[in-house]
């Protein structure tokens, strides 16, 4: 449907080439009857009519426009029958037919998700701390970039290797401990007792920076073999 004196489209999906009604050799051919002559446009497998309504036809008219498509090579014909009702002109304040949904919000609303800092707290500061940002009900992952946990880390790799654990190192466990908060959060424990809960993340975590290194850049030779 469409109001008089406006354009309507219609599209349909092919199988052809772009230049399926152009090129020189056994060109489409695309043939109209009907009320409505429209322009065609073929792009990408996709064929569209658009049909310029004039102004004058009377609301509640349906128009009929019938396309027979063939070619040379003996495809067809097709028969496309496209039928436009004319409906009366919306008011500023009629609602829309169908209006969209509101767009999803482009982060993740609420509390829960944190933010991640790095930081220099010293060889013997824990690796990881989970810290409430000041005024607000929001969590932030303090990352101790310079940790020894790190530094042994390093150790076990060549070199070369050591952009690759620190990687590792400070977004695997960041990764980690943002899992560990998601199940925190929906449990018991952390209504009655968040700080508790946040010092135990903090613990494991301590745990998970000893072994994750040398087990992230191990997978590729322990994976399985295809038989």
């Amino acid at each position: 449907s469409v109001v008089a004196g406006e354009v309507a489209r219609v599209s349909f999906l092919t199988d052809v080439r772009n230049n399926y009604f152009t090129r020189q050799k056994l060109r489409g051919n695309c043939e109209f009857s009907g009320e409505l002559v429209p322009t065609i446009r073929l792009f990408n497998g996709r064929l569209t009519f658009t049909f310029a309504i004039h102004k004058q036809v009377v609301v509640g008219t349906t128009l009929k426009t019938e396309a027979r498509i063939s070619d040379k090579v003996g495809s067809g014909p097709f028969k496309i029958i496209v039928n436009i009702a004319i409906t009366p002109e919306k008011l500023p304040n009629d609602p829309p037919d169908d209006p969209k949904p509101p767009k999803p919000p482009t982060v993740q609303a609420g509390p829960s998700r944190p933010d991640i800092k790095e930081v220099d707290n010293g060889p013997d500061a824990p690796p990881l701390t989970i810290e409430r940002i000041p005024n607000t009900d929001r969590l932030q992952l303090v990352l101790n970039t310079t940790s020894k946990l790190l530094e042994m880390a390093k150790t076990m790799r060549p070199k070369e290797e050591e952009p690759a654990v620190v990687f590792v190192f400070k977004y695997g466990l960041a990764l980690a401990a943002m899992g560990l908060l998601d199940t925190a959060k929906k449990s018991e424990a952390w209504k009655t007792d968040e700080a508790k809960c946040r010092e135990q993340i903090q613990e494991t975590a301590i745990g998970i920076a000893r072994v994750i290194v040398p087990l992230c850049l191990s997978l590729p030779q322990k994976l399985p073999k295809p038989k």
